[in-house]
């Protein structure tokens, strides 16, 4: 059970799964464990699934459970930690090993970006790990932040925070629910790794985020967040700029 890591999959739109499997099967630390969650059938991944059926595990969701369904369904895994993927998400190969360290070290939620909220508006002031001069996700420290996005490298018991508050949106605000309720819960902070050379890198492939799938295109995206966050404000949740003011 010590160290051992089950990694989580989605599949929507989308299709880099057999890309994210090699790099999942290619990392320096591997996980033990490969969850392929699958929601309704809008790509064709029979073929890649069939090829790596003595990797992977798995279901497809015929109900569309919202972004909310993977974390939840981290109850159900066996292993120590858990790593939840965006499906446009290619790790270095290095990342796992990486996050596993810093997560043990820092006893942190591992992401390779996230986000510094304004205090006055509750909107991104700063990205984290996400700054367009790298192909890759780049941070130069490790570096705490208000939430992480794209991929959540976690203890699995951490998720029992997490389900104590129904989400707002199904479909949004996931990311901020995780962060929120592990920072309010259990003092567990969110941190952007050290990341410099793409084999360390979280997100090799951040292109793939710009796509007409992405969510923040959604309508209503913002807004929605705006309310996730003071939701949790207003509930105690202290963010990083204000801790500057203290």
């Amino acid at each position: 059970m010590m160290n051992t890591i089950t990694a989580i999959l989605t599949v929507w739109k989308r299709n880099h799964l057999e890309e994210q499997l090699l790099a999942l099967l290619g990392q320096t630390l591997s996980p033990q464990v490969i969850w392929v969650q699958q929601t309704q059938h809008h790509v064709d991944v029979d073929d890649v699934i069939y090829k790596y059926r003595n990797y992977i595990k798995y279901t497809c969701w015929e109900d569309n459970p919202g972004v909310f369904g993977r974390f939840e369904s981290v109850e159900n895994i066996d292993t120590q930690y858990v790593y939840i993927v965006d499906d446009d998400i290619i790790p270095g190969s290095g990342y796992l090993e990486k996050a596993l360290e810093t997560s043990k070290r820092l006893n942190a939620i591992i992401s390779p970006n996230g986000r510094l909220l304004n205090i006055r508006n509750d909107r991104t002031e700063v990205y984290v790990g996400d700054g367009y001069e790298f192909q890759h996700c780049f941070c130069a420290v490790d570096r705490e932040v208000d939430f992480g996005n794209n991929s959540w490298f976690l203890k699995k018991e951490w998720i029992d925070f997490f389900l104590q508050e129904k989400p707002l949106f199904r479909n949004n605000g996931e990311d901020i629910h995780l962060s929120a309720t592990c920072k309010l819960l259990g003092n567990i902070p969110t941190i952007v790794p050290r990341q410099i050379k793409p084999y360390e890198s979280g997100n090799i492939k951040r292109i793939y985020s710009a796509d007409e799938y992405a969510l923040h295109r959604k309508m209503g995206f913002s807004r929605e967040r705006v309310k996730v966050i003071q939701k949790f404000r207003s509930s105690g949740w202290i963010l990083q700029q204000e801790k500057v003011l203290i």
